[in-house]
This record gives C-alpha cells, sequence and structure tokens, in this order.
C-alpha cells in the first residue's frame, strides 16, 4: 500500500494488503475532508494514526505502532460514491530509509490503498483482501496486470484507469474487502492549553 517500508506498513495496516506501481487516483479525483485531520487511536490503544495537512490536496500520515513507524504521503480520492486514500512512502523518510540499505537497488517504492467508509464520528476503513485478491487472480491471471511477490503479496502494475476500473468491478463483492479495525479509529481529543 510500500515496498520499503511495507513491512512495517503491512503490519500497521493490520495484515498485507496489494500494492500497486501506480497511484489509484488521477488529479480530478482528488477531495479534502477536515474530519480526517488530527490524531486516531487503534481500538487497541496500541497504534496511532495521525494526519496532517500536506501541499496541494495532500495529507501526511504517520503511522505509529509500538516501535514501529511509518510516514507516507497520503491522497484522499474519490471514485464514484467511493472515497479511498492512496497511500505512498514520503521522500525524505524513504531517501534515509534506503540510504541504509545495501538492498534499495532492488527497492521500488509502491502505493497502497484503503477504502475509506467515514471520517466521523469513527475513522473506518478497509481495505481489498490479499487472500481474496490472490484466489481472483489464480482464477483469471488476466483480471488485471499484476506480479505475485516472493514475500506473499501481490502487487498490481496495471495504469490508474486499470486500477479504478478493476478496484470498481468489485467495489459491491463484500468478500472481496477486509475491515480494519472492526471498531473503526477513534478520534484522540487534544488536552486543553492550560492557562
Amino acid at each position: 500500500m510500500l515496498a520499503l517500508a511495507l513491512a512495517a506498513l503491512g503490519a500497521l495496516v493490520v495484515g498485507c494488503v496489494p500494492t500497486t506501481v501506480h497511484p489509484l487516483y488521477r488529479v480530478g479525483d482528488l477531495v479534502q475532508d477536515p474530519n480526517l485531520l488530527g490524531v486516531w487511536r487503534t481500538p487497541d490503544d496500541k497504534g496511532r494514526w495521525t494526519f496532517t495537512s500536506g501541499e496541494g490536496k495532500n495529507y501526511t500520515l504517520e503511522i505509529q505502532v509500538d516501535d514501529q513507524r511509518v510516514v507516507c504521503v497520503a491522497h484522499l480520492f474519490r471514485l464514484g460514491e467511493e472515497r479511498f486514500l492512496d497511500l505512498y512512502p514520503a521522500g525524505q523518510e524513504l531517501g534515509a530509509t534506503l540510504h541504509k540499505n545495501p538492498y534499495s537497488i532492488g527497492l521500488i517504492p509502491a502505493h497502497a490503498f484503503l477504502r475509506v467508509q467515514a471520517t466521523n464520528p469513527k475513522l473506518r476503513m478497509s481495505c481489498m483482501g490479499l487472500d481474496w485478491l490472490k484466489e481472483r487472480l489464480k482464477l483469471d491471471p488476466q483480471a488485471v496486470a499484476h506480479v505475485m511477490l516472493p514475500n506473499g503479496g501481490v502487487a498490481l502494475t496495471g495504469g490508474t484507469e486499470v486500477l479504478q476500473a478493476f478496484v470498481m468491478e468489485h467495489i459491491n463483492n463484500a468478500d472481496a474487502w477486509n475491515v480494519m479495525y472492526e471498531d473503526g479509529l477513534v478520534r484522540v481529543l487534544a488536552k486543553p492549553a492550560v492557562r
């Protein structure tokens, strides 16, 4: 959903998520939602998702779970009536991580995408199920361009329009989507300023 940071991100977003080489959005698809801004905690209170305003119509998203931290550029976008988040490793964070990795020449940053069902009062999201996707591609390898990764993941390699068509073809298939954080993420209220 971030090839180098994906191991950490996959754990942070509760399991493995499919990734894409190209973004799932076009600039005209981008939207903003002020309800997304702020700090959200996971139901088990072990993780935090912090959204801040970025440049243009993007957000900076920091996901912190225990001692793992991932910083992403997040784009909220609309496909039809549905909203999604596209997550991509933040440039500065990615550069520093790649610089320290002797295998960086073979690593390709990737996008992850999450379906956003609600941002108020809780942040409710789902992701395309990796097991469902593998089964779908096993039955029809031509359904969408892809690469099966050695770690068991799937990277969708088609262009943006192809990816959008594939996602929308399965948008109403409940089996295709896994709910993340069953009870949703809960907004962390800021502490009142001390006078």
